[in-house]
């Protein structure tokens, strides 16, 4: 019993480092986002851009049935009507076989 003790509090410290630095990385890459977004803004672009590719791909369901839905970084006015880097969803109905 003792060992199986020992076992998971030497995972949970693995998982705490891991985290750790899984926080780094991504308050790194937020920076560069963030500096890429004001470099844009800066050019006062005033047009909508969004990558073909979407860089992740999900089911949903509504009222109406099965969605699915298209996930696009994008840049240009978003809710607030400010322009910026956001991320833009497109949602497709589609039957139960997809």
């Amino acid at each position: 019993m003792a060992q199986d003790v020992r076992d998971i509090s030497s995972d949970l410290s693995t998982i705490r480092t891991a985290a750790a630095a899984l926080h780094g990385v991504l308050d790194q890459a937020t920076a560069q986002v963030r500096h890429l977004d004001a470099h844009l803004a800066g050019l006062n672009l005033g047009v909508r851009c969004v990558l073909d590719t979407p860089f992740y791909d999900d089911g949903a369901e509504d009222e109406a049935g099965p969605l699915d839905v298209d996930y696009h970084l994008a840049y240009g006015p978003a809710g607030d009507g400010t322009p910026g880097l956001c991320v833009m969803a497109r949602a497709v109905a589609t039957d139960e076989d997809g």
